[in-house]
């Protein structure tokens, strides 16, 4: 008897796959060389596997996915590889919240306040940076003499940053993350 699917087709799979030229045992190979450039090489990759996660038959388990994230250069989420009651995507909407509600600490004038009231020591520059990134507006749509963003070069950017984020470099996202801010809302701008 045939197995019943549990999920709608993986329709980002086949996309990323297809994109760039591959067989589903091209994305195999390709697969098994990044699982050892991770120092997962026991792991093992078949077409099959791909054309099972791409129908939506199953889905790839942990250590298989993070080869499949790596070697689309996307998340699980953005892959459609989480479900809302996947522990994972717990993980991330928490996490979502987090970094939503520690942006708003940082750039509460009640937080700063108190800060200033308890001689707590000075900020990082980094967060000063970030904080000083979302709340310029006043610069950004006042300067008409600024050159255009290319857009594809703020792509990889914002790309670099994700990287830079996922590899928990925080110290190095604080110091690129302002550009990336300021670039985005200046191409926002002269998009229209």
């Amino acid at each position: 008897m045939p197995r019943q699917r549990r999920w709608e087709p993986n329709k980002r799979l086949v996309h990323e796959r297809e994109r760039r030229g591959w067989s589903q045992d091209d994305a195999a190979r390709e697969a098994e060389r990044v699982a050892g450039g991770l120092g997962l090489p026991d792991l093992v990759f078949t077409g099959a596997q791909f054309g099972r996660w791409e129908r939506g038959e199953c889905r790839p388990r942990p250590p298989l996915r993070r080869v499949v994230c790596e070697l689309y250069d996307a998340s699980a989420e953005a892959l459609g590889l989480l479900d809302q009651g996947d522990g994972a995507a717990n993980r991330r909407e928490l996490l979502r919240n987090a970094v939503v509600l520690g942006a708003a600490a940082v750039v509460s004038p009640a937080w700063r306040r108190e800060e200033l009231a308890a001689g707590a020591a000075a900020e990082p520059a980094e967060v000063a940076s970030i904080r000083d990134a979302l709340m310029n507006y006043d610069g950004i749509w006042a300067d008409e003499g600024t050159t255009a963003v290319d857009l594809i070069v703020l792509g990889g950017q914002v790309q670099q940053a994700w990287r830079v984020r996922q590899a928990c470099a925080y110290r190095r996202l604080g110091v690129r993350l302002p550009r990336v801010l300021m670039n985005a809302q200046l191409g926002a701008r002269q998009a229209g």
